[in-house]
Formats: structure tokens, C-alpha cells, sequence
């Protein structure tokens, strides 16, 4: 008797569908008037029969009538969500729009049979009930084929609220119904074009632009030639900032933070530089006509800065970042002296933990020159000499920035190079040391073998200049006229 019972209840749910359905579909004509009253009649006296069928129920056996609560519970929720999923599945699929006058359509052409087919008199027993419901949910049956697949569930039974897919519409037209991975972009961006949208335009990469140069700092012509070219590219190609490579202060640095250089050497020949300059120092800017022994020197620059926000230098050593770009500046006069471990405990962790795409290393003296002044450990072709050989020099940068980033910059010598990375030190290799004057190119000779080079140039006042897209960098030396001397590309992988 339970298992009936709920049979019906189920089964009064469907057809309490039809008549909402019957509802919507506002007839305009007398007789499917009378149809939907005699339905609405017969639905009154279908729940009272129900409701005197069930007591009889919960009266011949309790636990039967706690499962009857149970499973009417469930299954009017299924009622409720297959109801909703037929609604969605409607608006969603081919043609959804017209679903409902569809359903419109055959509401108004069955409601006399439905009409019709109501009984008389008010039946005895819920058996009864049954017998004459199940006739009628065939003709709801029957309205739901005609609706077409949009029109709601399949009418094999209630949703079971325990399947993977419950209450849950079709997949849309000519999807696999078994998808198991997610649809593929070009799949995507192909349907959006199918239904009229714009696919979601390509993000861009990241760009960051730069120049470089060092060595400047003489208030000659020289110097404000450079000046002018750089801010002319600068405006014309864009840069974000400029690394400004030591010697800053000839011939021995400033003797003060109000000193009147700072407007001189740097103000004036870089006035119309629209980008801020981070700046390292040099033996020069540390004094001693160049030998770079006035250390207490080094403050006075940073005390500076807080005065001038052109001038970013926080401190001897610093490390900033852009977007995928960080930049380590170290104090390569410091290393000369020996004064490096500390660079090295602080920055070398630091270089190999950060994620930036593009690492750039930055200092005043070059690991590997053909200027003048020859490679780190062996200055001035002079090695084992304590200060003046570099060896200082050699040991801090190879520890923080060999095979950790992607390029170091330097000045010192006064030239443009652009070096072939050196065995066992992966890296780019490049000085940008003609900011106002130049010198020469080193050839073969017994103390010296000149190190191989992509390019080198002592004869044009340059800057560096670098765009970085992403992946891929592009350096360009660029003289006093902005006609670029040498350009090259690298991309990562």
C-alpha cells in the first residue's frame, strides 16, 4: 500500500506540472475556461482522497508511514529541480526561446481531452486514484513529446538527486554528452565567433624599457650630447628608467650633499630625461682623484637623492623591480677594497630566490673588458696586486650574478661592447661606459688576449637601450644622432 501510495504522489506531481502548464497557456475560449475549472476541482478532490488514503496507511503500520514521509519529501524536491532544469533546458538549447509557445500551442489543443477524461465522481480508494491518474499522465505524456526535447526531462521517473548529472539540462547542441575535459581555446574562441560574440582579445605582454650609461659625469660637450640623444629616444621609444653606471662625479666625487656638481653633472645635462636615474657609484664619486679611497663619500649621494627623486640611490647596494624585471646594483669600489662578503651573503640569496623573468646586474667595474682596463683580477694588467688588480671584484660579482641573471651592465672602461658569454659564467656582457668621453679597444698582447665580442666601439658617444617584451630582449648601443650602432636579440625559451 506504501509503495502505491507514493506512485500517486508522484505521479499527481507530474500531472500538477500539466495543470500549471494548462495555467500558463491563459486560454481564451469558454471551454478551455470549464476545462481548467473541472481540472482544479478534481485536483482538490484527488489531495483529499490522498491525504485520507495516507492516514489510512500511517494507521496499519508506523514505520511504513515515516518511509512514505521520507520518500514524498525527496521526491517533491526532485519534482521541484526537475521542474527548474526543464525550465533552463528550455531557454538554453536550439530554439529555446520559442519553447514556450510550443508548450502554449498544445495546452490549447489537449485541454478539452484532459477535460474530458476527468471523472464524475470523487474515487473510493487510492487505487482508484492511481488507475485513473496513470491515464492521464500518458496524455501529459503525449504534450511533452509534442514540446519537443526543450520542453523539460524524460518522463521515465523522478530525478534521482543522487546521480552525477541530476537535474542538470543537456549538453548544448552537437557537445559530447560524455565531455570529460574542458573544452580546448581554439574550441572556445570558435563557438563565441559561431554565436556573434568577440573572443577574448590576447593579453599583451609586458614591456619594460631602459637605457644605460656610465662614466658620464663631466659636464662637457660630450656629456650633454649624450644628454640630448637620450632624452630624445626616450621620448620617441619610451623608457621607464635609466642605470646610471658610476663615475657620475669626475675627477673625485662631491664634497657634500649640496654640492653645486649635482646641478652641473647631473640636472643640467639630463633636464630633459623624462624617467628617473638609478644610480650606482664609482671609484670616482668615492674620490681620491679616481683611486676611490674616500669612502665616507658614499653617503652623501643617498642624502642627496632624498632631495631629488630623479636621483634614486636608497643606498650603496640596491636591488629594484618592474614587472618581470629585477635589477641587483652592487658597490664594485667596495669590492675592490675587499669590502664585498657582505654584498655577497646579501644578495646572493636574494638573486636566486627572486622569480623575475629578467634578471639585470648592475655595478661600476666590468667582469670582462677589451677597454683599457682589461678583465677583473687582472686590472691594469697587473694580477695578484692587491686593490688595484680587482680581484675583489672578479670574486663578488662571479658569486652573486654568475649563472643566476640574465645580464650585467658596467662602465668603466669608455666604450660600447657587447661580449660573448664567457665559459662557466652564463650571462650577458655589457659596457656601457661612453657617456662623455672615449678611450680605446685593447688588442692581443702579451699581458692580454682580448676577450671575444658580439660588438665593440670606441671611437662614438653611446648609450644602452633595451626593450623587454615578455621573453625577449632587444639591447640597442645608441649614438649622439639616435641612429642605433648595433642591435641584438635574445629570447628565452
Amino acid at each position: 500500500m506504501v509503495h502505491r501510495f507514493c506512485r500517486v504522489i508522484w505521479i499527481w506531481g507530474v500531472f500538477g506540472r500539466l495543470c500549471m502548464a494548462c495555467s500558463e497557456a491563459q486560454p481564451t475560449q469558454a471551454a478551455d475556461g470549464a476545462a481548467e475549472s473541472s481540472a482544479t476541482q478534481f485536483a482538490d478532490t484527488q489531495i483529499a482522497a490522498a491525504d485520507t488514503a495516507g492516514a489510512e496507511a500511517a494507521g496499519s503500520d508506523t514505520a511504513g508511514a515515516a518511509n512514505v514521509d521520507a520518500i514524498v519529501s525527496d521526491t517533491a524536491a526532485n519534482e521541484v529541480l526537475a521542474g527548474d532544469a526543464a525550465s533552463d533546458g528550455g531557454a538554453a538549447g536550439d530554439g529555446g526561446a520559442d519553447a514556450p509557445k510550443v508548450v502554449d500551442s498544445v495546452a490549447e489543443t489537449k485541454v478539452d481531452t484532459i477535460a474530458d477524461s476527468l471523472p464524475d465522481s470523487k474515487p473510493e480508494t487510492v487505487s482508484d486514484v492511481a488507475d485513473e491518474l496513470i491515464d492521464l499522465i500518458d496524455l501529459s505524456a503525449d504534450i511533452a513529446a509534442e514540446a519537443g526535447p526543450d520542453g523539460g526531462q524524460d518522463d521515465s521517473g523522478p530525478v534521482d538527486s543522487n546521480a552525477p548529472d541530476a537535474g542538470m539540462t543537456d549538453a548544448a547542441p552537437d557537445a559530447p554528452a560524455d565531455l570529460d575535459v574542458p573544452p580546448s581555446p581554439d574550441s572556445v574562441a570558435d563557438a563565441a565567433g559561431d554565436a556573434g560574440v568577440d573572443a577574448a582579445p590576447e593579453v599583451a605582454a609586458p614591456v619594460v624599457r631602459f637605457a644605460a650609461l656610465g662614466d658620464a659625469g663631466k659636464a662637457n660637450t660630450g656629456q650633454f650630447a649624450v644628454g640630448k640623444a637620450l632624452a630624445a629616444y626616450c621620448k620617441t621609444h619610451g623608457c621607464d628608467f635609466v642605470l646610471y653606471l658610476g663615475d657620475n662625479f669626475y675627477d673625485t666625487g662631491v664634497s657634500g650633499p649640496d654640492d653645486p656638481q649635482f646641478e652641473t653633472k647631473f640636472v643640467q645635462p639630463y633636464k630633459d630625461v623624462e624617467a628617473p636615474f638609478w644610480v650606482v657609484l664609482g671609484n670616482h664619486d668615492y674620490g681620491g682623484n679616481g683611486s676611490g679611497a674616500e669612502l665616507y663619500k658614499g653617503p652623501y649621494y643617498t642624502e642627496y637623492a632624498k632631495k631629488n627623486p630623479k636621483f634614486v640611490h636608497p643606498s650603496n647596494t640596491w636591488d629594484k623591480q618592474v614587472l618581470g624585471v629585477h635589477v641587483f646594483a652592487l658597490d664594485s669600489n667596495l669590492q675592490m677594497y675587499g669590502l664585498g662578503d657582505d654584498q655577497v651573503k646579501k644578495f646572493g640569496p636574494l638573486v636566486s630566490n627572486s622569480q623575475a623573468t629578467w634578471k639585470i646586474g648592475v655595478a661600476h667595474h666590468p667582469l670582462y673588458s677589451n677597454g683599457p682596463h682589461g678583465n677583473a683580477g687582472t686590472y691594469e694588467g697587473l694580477p695578484g696586486i692587491p686593490i688595484a688588480s680587482g680581484e675583489g671584484v672578479k670574486k663578488s660579482v662571479e658569486a652573486v650574478f654568475c649563472n643566476k641573471i640574465d645580464m650585467y651592465l658596467s662602465g668603466h672602461d669608455h666604450t660600447s661592447q657587447w661580449m660573448v658569454q664567457k665559459a662557466g659564467c652564463s650571462m650577458e656582457l655589457v659596457v656601457a661606459g661612453a657617456g662623455a668621453t672615449t678611450t680605446t679597444i685593447q688588442g692581443q698582447s702579451l699581458l692580454f688576449t682580448p676577450n671575444k665580442t658580439y660588438f665593440e666601439d670606441a671611437t662614438n658617444l653611446a648609450f644602452f637601450w633595451v626593450e623587454i617584451t615578455g621573453k625577449t630582449l632587444v639591447g640597442r648601443f645608441i649614438d649622439t644622432n639616435g641612429a642605433v650602432l648595433f642591435e641584438r636579440k635574445i629570447s628565452k625559451l
